[in-house]
């Protein structure tokens, strides 16, 4: 973290020496925002394109947030474009400077680690998504406690990549936790829970079936 200040100095004074290279910063951080537009818009190819041109600007700059911005939002585009393997890539590396700078139990690392398990359960991963998610679950437990929403939502994905599994008992425990916060917090007939309970019926069902096939 000493490190990352002298380097976020360095480019404080970088910024700060003639107006060009002023101009050059408030460019990469200009497109990085049209980048998070085109994004939303789902331009894809143009956000990568414009976050792409953002990095290596910001890389002259060689401070750790922007660029670990950067690698996120483009993790997220390749994941939107599904390529995934590219996408664990970026998501890695945003994850490594976020763990560096901002240390394990930051919220951005937290995202990082949901991210990366968004994509290895989008590959069929199921072991390595759960790795992920317990990862963010811990840090989400850390700094919010156990009845926060942002808790409810690490509890849903694992329980989901359980469900996958065919791990039905883990996975109805993971949804009900997931139902418990949601009816607190947002009330029975808020979306987040119907989802969650349209979850634990699905779950429900093939735990039926399954002992149904084990009688067979």
């Amino acid at each position: 973290q000493v490190h990352h200040w002298r380097r976020h100095k360095k480019c404080c004074k970088m910024i700060s020496s003639s107006p060009d290279m002023h101009l050059r910063y408030v460019k990469a951080y200009e497109g990085y925002k049209i980048g998070l537009n085109q994004k939303d818009s789902g331009e894809f190819d143009q956000a990568l394109l414009t976050f792409q041109e953002s990095l290596e600007i910001f890389k002259e700059f060689q401070d750790d947030s922007d660029i670990s911005g950067c690698y996120f939002e483009i993790g997220s585009v390749l994941s939107s474009k599904k390529q995934y393997e590219e996408a664990l890539v970026n998501y890695r590396k945003a994850l490594e400077i976020h763990r560096e700078i901002r240390g394990e139990n930051h919220g951005q690392t937290c995202d990082c680690y949901e991210a990366i398990g968004n994509v290895l359960g989008e590959q069929g991963r199921n072991n390595d998504a759960l790795i992920g998610y317990g990862k963010a679950l811990a840090i989400r437990m850390k700094n919010f406690g156990e009845n926060h929403l942002h808790t409810a939502s690490s509890y849903f994905n694992i329980g989901i990549v359980q469900l996958n599994k065919g791990d039905y008992d883990g996975g109805l425990i993971s949804l009900e936790k997931t139902k418990k916060i949601y009816v607190c917090e947002l009330g029975v007939e808020h979306p987040e829970t119907v989802k969650t309970n349209a979850a634990i019926a699905f779950c429900q069902q093939s735990m039926n079936r399954s002992k149904k096939n084990v009688q067979l």
